[in-house]
């Protein structure tokens, strides 16, 4: 028995579907050979071996990363988005002295007092260097008295920090001073500060603190108090380290185009496998799960699971009889899907907003084309 081996190039398309000419094209050139089946019964027997690309599909790095870290449209950085925090402190908790006076009219006493909350990240966002972005501060007040402006006092000052909560470096500083910036009872004051580059270990930590000095007469309730509401806006960060352990990533279903297939070809074929090559930036290993199936029906034609090695480029074969080969090959609306599933061991990684995984798939087919 002869062996006549032909392949093709490889070539890479993008995650959307395009449907058979590359199969088209593979299979014209094989049907001619299966003429030979018309020669006489001693003629020898042929095989042809193809590998025929299907589809080339792209995990962008944002898609195992938490929802709350997406890529920017030009790929040069993360976006990262907090939840706002809102918190307050009562005129007791800022001016002890005041507690006793509750009820009476007096001069309003100096004061420095301060609070904090918390903007916290994802949990499992190890850190985050960060290059661009603004704390956002809404003040109300609350008191019955300007804390900036005391009457008949001096000026005051408020200053609110952001800072690294694991280590304690600024990362921005929004103040407020009474000589240009007024803060009435009742009032709402909505300032912004850039945030300052540097990378971010945990959450991230607002400390208020308020420096009032002595002012005019006024009816002292400790209860009254003072609130914040910190956000940050367009926090754009250049590099993330994420626990990815466990995570899964979805394959957008692709159409393979089989319904291009002559029966000739796929009535002839010996034996063959599905193969995919990864390029995966993140040396992480995990599993790879391949379904071909009827999108429409939901039928699954094949099922294989495939070990995905941390190397930075792999190549995974998966046997396929030709018995399975036959459930698809000439069939419309088949496509291609799965899911790329992480280690569940596979902790802390690094990443870029330019990484992507790559998955390539191609079908390698021995056809018979004599005899």
């Amino acid at each position: 028995m002869v062996k006549l081996t032909g392949r093709r190039d490889r070539h890479q398309s993008d995650r959307k579907a395009r449907r058979g000419p590359r199969w088209a094209k593979a299979a014209s050139a094989v049907l001619p050979l299966l003429a030979a089946c018309d020669v006489p019964t001693d003629a020898p027997r042929l095989e042809s071996r193809w590998v025929i690309p299907a589809q080339t599909t792209r995990f962008g790095v944002g898609e195992i990363l938490p929802g709350s870290v997406t890529v920017t449209p030009d790929s040069t950085a993360f976006l990262v988005s907090l939840d706002p925090v809102s918190f307050s402190e009562t005129l007791g908790g800022l001016c002890p002295a005041c507690v006793p006076l509750a009820g009476s009219t007096v001069p309003k006493p100096a004061f420095t007092g301060g609070f904090t909350s918390i903007l916290g990240l994802d949990p499992r966002i190890v850190s985050v260097t960060v290059v661009g972005g603004e704390l956002v501060v809404e003040v109300e007040n609350g008191l019955n008295f300007d804390p900036l402006n005391p009457a008949g006092g001096a000026p005051g000052i408020a200053t609110f920090t952001l800072a690294d909560a694991s280590d304690g470096d600024q990362m921005a500083l929004l103040t407020l001073d009474g000589t240009d910036t007024a803060l009435p009872p009742g009032g709402t004051l909505t300032r912004s500060a850039p945030l300052l580059p540097g990378t971010v270990e945990g959450d991230l930590e607002i400390t208020v603190q308020v420096d009032s000095p002595e002012g005019d007469a006024v009816t002292v309730d400790p209860a009254m108090s003072m609130a914040v509401t910190a956000s940050t806006q367009d926090l754009l960060v250049s590099q993330v380290r994420a626990d990815v352990s466990g995570e899964e990533v979805a394959l957008d279903p692709v159409d393979l185009g089989m319904d291009e297939i002559d029966q000739a070809l796929t009535d002839r074929i010996v034996r063959g496998a599905l193969v995919v090559d990864v390029v995966n930036p993140f040396a992480i290993g995990g599993s790879l799960d391949i379904v071909i199936e009827d999108l429409g029906s939901g039928n699954p034609y094949v099922e294989k699971t495939a070990v995905l090695g941390p190397g930075p480029e792999s190549r995974l074969r998966i046997e396929l009889a030709r018995e399975e080969f036959q459930t698809f090959l000439g069939r419309p609306g088949v496509f291609l899907s799965g899911r790329a599933r992480l280690a569940p061991d596979a902790g802390v990684v690094t990443m870029t907003p330019g990484q992507e995984l790559v998955v390539e798939v191609s079908f390698d087919l021995t056809v018979e084309v004599g005899g």
